[in-house]
């Protein structure tokens, strides 16, 4: 519903004089999510990842510090053709919500989920808009997402994804840490990012037990820079 007006974002962020923040912000992304490449299972969802966290997440200097979204919404807003509904859907994508949530039921078109990073219980529980539910989904995975409100509906961006079963002891307990203790000095999409490399690593290294890759996560997720996987050191990847 709201992916022709995000495509649109997509290619104002694409176009000068945002244009030059792109590889850098790539490059940026695979630091802190892992090695990228076109025959992982995985790439069309981590490009999808890296878009929207370029555009919706990251500053750009060439926009003085300022998210591609919200100098979107601002022409937006400066333009006269500007239809009132539209520029309350475009402004919608500058309070996406990306997280870890835990998935509890679906009923009908509504997914229940609870953000795992959210400190307030009452807002953590939140009801998603969804006409399918992933095939394979139970009670209690945690998925890697991203809620977009357009509309009055909350509902799911196109990078979307369930975390290993085996690792969720470890993120659950990461997740709990970070809401007692980082919540206030450390950006949420951070945290997303590090569960990201390390569900990164389990694709990459399928010979290796989930659980012990997510081990390091318990050691690393709060260190000033991401994680440098030992698994890939000793592979010489």
């Amino acid at each position: 519903m709201f992916h022709g007006l995000y495509e649109q974002l997509v290619r104002f962020a694409s176009e000068a004089p945002l244009a030059e923040e792109l590889q850098q912000a790539k490059a940026e992304f695979l630091h802190r999510t892992g090695d990228l490449f076109e025959s992982d299972g995985a790439f069309e969802r981590r490009i999808a990842a890296f878009l929207e966290w370029y555009v919706l997440d990251r500053p750009a200097r060439a926009a003085g510090g300022k998210r591609p979204v919200d100098v979107y919404i601002e022409k937006k807003a400066s333009e006269a053709i500007a239809a009132p509904d539209d520029l309350a859907r475009v402004q919608g994508f500058a309070t996406t919500r990306p997280s870890l949530f835990e998935f509890k039921r679906a009923k009908d078109e509504q997914m229940s989920l609870v953000d795992l990073l959210d400190t307030n219980k009452k807002t953590a529980k939140v009801q998603v808009y969804e006409r399918r539910k992933p095939a394979g989904l139970e009670s209690g995975d945690i998925l890697e997402a991203r809620l977009v409100p357009y509309d009055g509906k909350l509902m799911f961006s196109e990078a979307i994804q369930v975390l290993p079963r085996e690792g969720r002891k470890v993120i659950v307990k990461v997740c709990k840490r970070y809401r007692a203790e980082m919540a206030e000095t450390m950006p949420r999409i951070d945290l997303v990012h590090r569960v990201a490399f390390f569900a990164n690593r389990c694709e990459r290294y399928k010979h290796v037990a989930v659980a012990k890759i997510f081990a390091d996560l318990l050691d690393t997720a709060f260190d000033a820079q991401p994680p440098v996987s030992h698994l890939r050191a000793a592979s010489g990847a």
